[in-house]
């Protein structure tokens, strides 16, 4: 028999805040089956933590409670004083079956967010019979634009930068193009049958992805004031020395 206290958080990167700005905060939660959750507003709190210092705190109710999803706009105001931080969490509280939970994920209050800078049309543009190809009830690739997306800043953060410190949207663009394409060509492989054509754009995609990414190179806001103070170009894969260089030290 199942536990019945294991439930799937859903989330797919650190929350992310401009600083000032509303947010709307979402706590996701499903069932091992994919149910969602039935929250109801009653008896929860939403808070944000930096260290172990609360810096934010709202108790039912006011919450938007939906099967599988409880919300919360969080006024610009309300953390309009605090340090730009990638160190804070933000914690959901409260019962569902009458089972007290806890649900933790990490909150970055930025002063800019990284922002995607491809649409449909930027993905038609490298194949153009891709709408023809789209299944009817998908009016849009958003889904697969929106997984390629966070599939790139979770490569960017593995690798050691803060999506929120880069400055150049476009120095990404084509990696997220490719990834979309993959996930694209991806999705069209499993219901075309035994044709591999599109498993196979699916890898090239792929390959594509990880060779503009290894290359990629961008302005860096080291100091977090939102500007471009020159001599600020960060690579997004470090080079990592397996040796001394010749005349290191000398």
């Amino acid at each position: 028999m199942a536990d019945p206290r294991i439930l799937i958080h859903r989330y797919a990167l650190p929350a992310t805040a401009e600083r000032g700005a509303d947010y709307a905060a979402v706590l996701a939660a499903s069932f091992p089956s994919g149910a969602g959750v039935p929250f109801v507003d009653t008896g929860w709190t939403y808070a944000i933590y930096a260290g172990s210092k609360l810096v934010y705190s709202k108790t039912s109710p006011g919450f938007t409670a939906t099967s599988g999803t409880l919300g919360w706009i969080i006024p610009g105001a309300a953390l309009a004083s605090e340090a730009l931080s990638d160190k804070m969490q933000e914690r959901w509280t409260g019962p569902i079956n009458s089972i007290e939970y806890t649900f933790t994920r990490p909150f970055h209050l930025v002063r800019h967010a990284l922002m995607p800078a491809i649409t449909d049309v930027d993905l038609t543009a490298l194949h153009s019979d891709l709408l023809d190809l789209k299944d009817p009830d998908q009016a849009t690739f958003e889904t697969q634009r929106v997984d390629a997306w966070n599939t790139l800043q979770k490569w960017l953060i593995m690798k050691g930068n803060r999506p929120q410190l880069i400055l150049d949207d476009w120095a990404v663009r084509d990696v997220h193009r490719f990834l979309a394409l993959e996930n694209i060509f991806r999705d069209f492989g499993q219901s075309a049958g035994p044709d591999g054509r599109y498993a196979q754009l699916a890898d090239h995609y792929r390959e594509r992805a990880r060779e503009e990414f290894s290359g990629l190179n961008f302005a860096y806001d080291y100091d977090q004031d939102g500007f471009d103070d020159g001599a600020t170009t960060k690579a997004a894969n470090p080079v990592t020395l397996l040796t001394v260089p010749w005349g290191w030290n000398r």
